[in-house]
């Protein structure tokens, strides 16, 4: 019983995962996941006769990943290219604003050129490259100027560190005004020292 009871416990395992949005798209492990659970079953079954229930747990599984297996193509192809995207600006490879720029150009270039891989997303893919373009002149400063936030929680992080300083310093319990006056002047004079 206790065979079953570990299915059985891998499949409810497998169907609650919901990944870590937006990155990592929970529909795609979830197959992932069916997938090795129905070949374990195939194995186990090729050893000896597996007990009722794990047949039909079987062919549930089968049942389910044939009748949605047509659907996954173009959000794996989807993903793939959101993939590149966020390796491209995390730039982990250290690369100028005009190399990420290029890079993140050459991506764009591929969604377009191949969105017709991500079949039923042709829309999604058109909207992804629609609003890149919307904040390409502004997408790509972080990579100018060093130790420059990346994305608003950044930012917002950054602020509030400077502000807590400001308060620990002052022994007041908010900001002063000033620094919302004079806040990007005192913010860059804290990144220099």
């Amino acid at each position: 019983m206790t065979i079953i009871e570990d299915y059985c416990s891998a499949v409810r395992s497998s169907i609650t995962n919901d990944g870590h949005p937006p990155l990592e798209a929970s529909g795609l492990k979830l197959q992932e996941n069916l997938t090795l659970i129905e070949q374990s079953l195939e194995r186990m079954e090729k050893k000896s006769a597996l007990p009722p229930p794990l047949v039909n747990l079987k062919h549930l599984l089968a049942k389910g990943l044939s009748a949605t297996a047509s659907l996954f193509s173009p959000v794996r192809v989807a993903y793939g290219w959101v993939d590149k995207a966020s390796d491209i600006l995390n730039n982990k490879i250290g690369l100028d604003a005009a190399g990420v720029k290029q890079s993140y150009q050459h991506l764009l270039t591929e969604m377009s050129q191949q969105k017709h891989k991500a079949d039923t997303l042709n829309t999604a893919i058109d909207n992804f490259i629609k609003t890149t373009h919307s904040y390409w002149s502004g997408l790509f400063h972080c990579y100018e100027i060093e130790d420059f936030p990346r994305t608003n929680n950044d930012l917002e992080h950054a602020f509030g560190m400077l502000r807590h300083h400001q308060r620990r310093c002052t022994g007041r319990k908010v900001a002063p005004s000033s620094l919302v006056i004079r806040g990007s002047v005192k913010k860059s004079l804290c990144h220099r020292y």
